[in-house]
């Protein structure tokens, strides 16, 4: 379960060189930012906080990932995964995470579950803010399992 879960959490994040859209809606005078990057592993740590064997509740995994677009390093990212609730191998973890971009920086966070047999296909976390040229930033953040440690990222963050 440690390997699918890390696969499955490669993505947490990114951002890179972006498509500033004018939004639609009357009601919201921003504009929507679409960014898509690959998210690969760099360096993990496990850690099985309670002593009780890994996954269990208090349990928590920390990740690093580089980012690239079209094959040119674009940021990196920092993972935390906490172990919520743990049943019959499923598991439900808080994933939040931070991504270091050229313009700046944006945090997401949500609520992740891992079947008992494989990843989740894909997932969503909300943008919960920013830095720089992301400052005011809030939308959706959804990562798709690609294969070995590798993972589509799409941002649409509104400012």
């Amino acid at each position: 379960m440690r390997r699918k879960i890390w696969l499955a959490l490669t993505a947490a994040i990114a951002a890179a060189v972006a498509i500033t859209i004018p939004l639609a809606s009357a009601s919201d005078s921003g504009s929507v930012t679409i960014v898509r990057v690959d998210a690969v592993g760099l360096q993990e740590a496990i850690v099985d906080a309670t002593g009780g064997g890994f996954p269990d509740v208090g349990d928590y995994v920390i990740r690093s990932h580089k980012l690239f677009r079209n094959g040119d390093r674009v940021g990196t990212a920092g993972t935390q995964v906490m172990f919520v609730a743990v049943s019959r191998g499923n598991a439900l973890t808080n994933l939040t995470s931070s991504v270091n971009l050229p313009g700046g920086h944006l945090t997401a966070q949500g609520l992740v579950r891992f079947p008992a047999v494989g990843n989740p296909e894909s997932f969503r976390l909300a943008i919960t803010g920013g830095t720089g040229d992301y400052q005011r930033a809030h939308g959706v953040m959804t990562v798709s399992d690609v294969g070995e440690d590798v993972e589509h990222v799409l941002f649409r963050i509104i400012r």
